[in-house]
């Protein structure tokens, strides 16, 4: 039996060959597989210890400012060294780059482990200070949380996801940064919280469950990150569907509660879209305006006050955004639509 089989093997050469590159590329992935258990697993037990790391000389404090309801609001936060350096020596580069399963359980782990972290329940001690002021509900309480992050700026991209006390001792932070970072602090605030991740793109973002159908019909609602905005309002490219090679994909991390008004949310940003769509469009009547013939004069008068009030409408629900419900309110009692 040997002996055929040996015979069989030199007398087809190609069919040897195509063999041993089967058996080449089979061990090849089943080494990559195993190394890459081997990293999720070293990753899993460095996050599992991260929130342990605590310091007793926390001199240094980062100061967040952002704007909320007409005025500058600041959130103070203590850094600890021990964290610093513990976040420092967890391997985060494989978080977003990683693909399926492993991904999800990357992204699931790093997120339990910062939302159980000192720098993340500091931030949530001084915005929940600052709910208590303003009375707000838990929508609105939510939207201060998104503003937080969002007014953060925009920083360096590379392949380490910056941990939450990285974010605010640097000041900034990339998409994937600010998204661990709210989607922490919304899991440490009880939210029932996802993280969206747009492979075309290269981008994150977070999503909360809400009671609509939310993005795609996934009952998560979207909020962006990297710049200030509504929850649920989707811009740039990530606002042409057309664009997305691919879909994108929603890794659940945690949390029980809901977002009540992402209907409320959408309708005011979609006012916002509709308005600076107008303003935009109607913009050459403004000089027209000043130039037409008398015949015509009338007509691009009134279309260069359509476009004033268009104008308008959008400064004011892009300065008033942090009140979801007063423009809400706004535009349903004067009949905007």
């Amino acid at each position: 039996m040997v002996a055929r089989i040996q015979k069989g093997l030199i007398t087809r050469p190609l069919r040897t060959a195509a063999l041993l590159l089967v058996a080449v590329a089979l061990a090849m992935v089943a080494v990559g597989l195993a190394a890459s258990a081997v990293r999720l697993a070293v990753f899993t037990v460095g996050a599992r210890d991260f929130p342990a790391a605590v310091s007793r000389d926390m001199t240094d404090e980062a100061i967040v400012h952002f704007p909320f309801r007409g005025r500058t609001r600041f959130v103070r936060v203590a850094i600890d060294p021990a964290e610093v350096s513990a976040a420092e020596k967890l391997d985060t580069s494989r978080v977003f780059s990683s693909i399926g399963p492993v991904r999800e359980t990357y992204i699931r782990t790093l997120v339990d482990a910062a939302s159980r972290s000192g720098t993340v329940d500091r931030i949530a001690s001084d915005l929940r200070s600052i709910r208590a002021d303003l009375a707000l509900d838990d929508d609105a309480y939510l939207e201060l949380i998104a503003r937080f992050v969002q007014e953060i700026p925009y920083g360096t991209v590379d392949n380490e996801v910056r941990l939450p006390v990285e974010v605010v001792a640097d000041g900034s932070g990339a998409c994937d940064d600010k998204s661990v970072l709210l989607a922490s602090l919304l899991v440490h605030e009880g939210y029932n919280t996802a993280i969206w991740t747009f492979d075309s793109q290269a981008h994150a973002a977070v999503g909360v469950r809400c009671l609509g159908p939310g993005m795609l019909g996934s009952g998560y609602a979207f909020i962006e990150t990297t710049v200030p905005a509504y929850v649920g309002q989707v811009g740039g490219t990530l606002g042409s569907f057309a664009r997305w090679r691919r879909s994108p994909d929603l890794v659940e991390v945690g949390g029980t509660r809901l977002y009540t008004a992402d209907l409320e949310s959408a309708f005011v940003a979609s006012a916002l879209e509709r308005a600076r769509w107008s303003a935009r469009e109607l913009r050459p009547y403004v000089t027209r305006a000043r130039k037409a013939p008398s015949r015509w004069r009338d007509a691009y008068v009134a279309a260069a006050k359509r476009q004033a009030s268009a104008q308008e409408l959008a400064s004011l629900l892009v300065f008033a955004r942090d009140d979801r419900a007063r423009l809400f309110a706004l535009l349903t009692q004067s009949g905007a639509r």
